[in-house]
């Protein structure tokens, strides 16, 4: 989430902006900048983060995903995914801002069986087509709390499975596709 704000000679201001719901809130003082980690991959069939083993976690994040997969490997194995995770690897993502720009560009894939991704409190956003926001396949797990979620490409459902299916529990938030 990108927060602009001109300075101005009067007395700063707060600005406070509610995301999902009352209960979380985001304020930002005048001139002040928020710090994230920002995570980037711009090739085709690239993952800005990956967790292919283990255990990993991630908060107060970026991700940004440009580039493009092809049909098969990124629908069903999740090659082109900005957020990967496989291998029977747990990955915890808290409070991030994730967004792809690119065919075949899911946001977030948990592929194969013992293989679980929980995220929650965050945003993403898909721009191309068959670019999914969370989606599991080979019987991968997928928890998600209080996510917004925004698909504009066709075939690109905000919420989605594929060959091999999966579990996943979506609690809260609010989820959207405006392709076809």
């Amino acid at each position: 989430m990108n927060i602009n704000i001109k300075k101005s000679r009067k007395v700063a201001a707060v600005i406070t902006m509610f995301v999902l719901t009352a209960s979380y809130v985001m304020t930002a003082w005048a001139g002040q900048k928020s710090s994230l980690t920002e995570y980037n991959a711009s090739g085709d069939n690239a993952h800005a983060i990956s967790a292919e083993s283990g255990n990993a976690s991630y908060s107060n994040i970026s991700v940004s995903k440009s580039g493009n997969g092809s049909g098969e490997n990124a629908d069903f194995t999740g090659t082109n995914a900005a957020i990967f995770a496989s291998n029977g690897a747990t990955l915890t993502v808290t409070d991030a801002d994730i967004s792809t720009n690119g065919n075949y560009a899911n946001a977030v894939f948990s592929y194969g069986e013992g293989t679980t991704i929980n995220i929650s409190d965050s945003t993403i956003k898909t721009q191309q087509r068959n670019s999914g926001g969370i989606m599991v396949t080979g019987g991968g797990e997928l928890n998600a709390e209080n996510l917004t979620i925004q698909t504009e490409g066709g075939s690109s459902a905000a919420i989605r499975s594929d060959r091999g299916g999966g579990t996943m529990i979506v609690d809260g938030g609010s989820y959207t596709a405006n392709g076809s």
